[in-house]
């Protein structure tokens, strides 16, 4: 079991505490008869990143696109450009974020399975969306009933979805429009 430690001990000893936390491990820290948990950064977006994978599924039709970001139903971005529909998507993410964190105990129990997704995004910047997988959307918006969001690799490579991504990531998707993009404009 890990050791608790008080809050006003934690007080005393901040640096040190928040050091160990950092570079070993979390801590508990009890204060009040309540459990808080102190993570590190870096400890927290591995954990993450490794337990909810976050994708963006990206369809393109009569020049639109729109892009969606697995785990969290309902979110959307749409744009004439990938990069405008990156940016929706961002601008709806963050609300969600800030939604999230003004009312955490309501997402606790309305929608206890966007927290960890919203959390990851939370510690990234908008750089790091650019660095997520794309893939095409399915045929269907929706996965199939059984097929959790976290299990879409392991489908895709079952014959589900494509047999690779379009694109490795969102980065790679606008480079690869834009080399579209510039060959058509040398054909006309």
């Amino acid at each position: 079991m890990m050791e608790t430690i008080a809050s006003s001990k934690v007080r005393d000893n901040w640096a040190t505490t928040f050091d160990e936390a950092f570079y070993n491990g979390p801590k508990l820290i009890e204060k009040n008869d309540r459990i808080n948990l102190l993570f590190s950064s870096p400890m927290i977006k591995e954990l993450l990143r490794s337990n909810y994978k976050l994708i963006i599924y990206m369809e393109e039709e009569e020049g639109m696109y729109a892009v969606h970001l697995s785990g969290i139903k309902g979110t959307y971005g749409h744009g004439e450009s990938v990069e405008e529909a990156i940016d929706n998507l961002v601008h709806h993410l963050t609300f969600l974020v800030e939604e999230m964190y003004s009312e955490f105990n309501r997402y606790v129990k309305e929608r206890h399975n966007d927290i960890f997704y919203l959390l990851q995004i939370s510690l990234m910047d908008k750089k790091e969306l650019f660095e997520l997988p794309v893939y095409k959307y399915l045929e269907s918006e929706y996965l199939p009933h059984g097929v959790e969001e976290n299990e879409v690799e392991a489908w895709i490579k079952n014959g589900g979805l494509i047999e690779a991504p379009t694109y490795r990531t969102v980065k790679d998707a606008m480079a690869a429009l834009d080399r579209i993009s510039d060959q058509n404009e040398i054909r006309r």
